[in-house]
């Protein structure tokens, strides 16, 4: 599991990362200016208006425009010219000219991680921490061995730390 202690916010987009390579961004909904619509497709604007509760919505267009501008940085060309297709496992993918450049995204509330990788498929996670009744058995279904068998021996709130953790 690869950990991040620290966060460094560049003043510029750096440059494609290199072979091997990973840039990982860290969004903070709550605190990033108010989305630009303008930027966003119109299916992205309309999956926001269908979204019912504000705060959700407001989450949404954010994420959405935060990709846009962060891969416009990497691409060089404008966010709203940024066009996506989705791939077969229905994650999204670049449908721009070159260069390649592989990216995922995960939110949990309040805060988005983006991956940026240029030669590779990439995935990453984000979840909040908070017990759920079905972590035993959903750990169960994950882990195996030895990883299994000390999660098991943990009580509630250890195990739930635990269980992300290992995740």
């Amino acid at each position: 599991m690869f950990v991040v202690d620290h966060w460094i916010k560049p003043e510029q987009t750096p440059g494609i990362p290199p072979p091997g390579g990973l840039d990982i961004w860290l969004i903070e909904l709550e605190l990033a200016a108010v989305p630009q619509t303008s930027q966003l497709s119109e299916d992205e604007v309309l999956r926001a208006e269908r979204i019912v509760h504000a705060q959700d919505r407001r989450r949404f267009l954010t994420v959405r425009t935060a990709v846009r501008e962060i891969l416009s940085g990497y691409l060089e060309e404008p966010a709203g010219s940024i066009r996506f297709r989705t791939g077969d496992k229905g994650k999204p993918q670049l449908d721009s000219p070159a260069p390649r450049l592989h990216f995922n995204l995960s939110h949990s509330h309040s805060l988005a991680l983006l991956a940026v990788c240029s030669d590779q498929t990439v995935g990453i996670d984000l979840e909040r921490i908070q017990s759920r009744p079905a972590l035993r058995r959903i750990a169960r279904k994950l882990f195996d061995g030895p990883s299994l068998d000390r999660l098991e021996a943990l009580p509630g709130e250890t195990f739930t730390a635990a269980f992300f953790h290992q995740w």
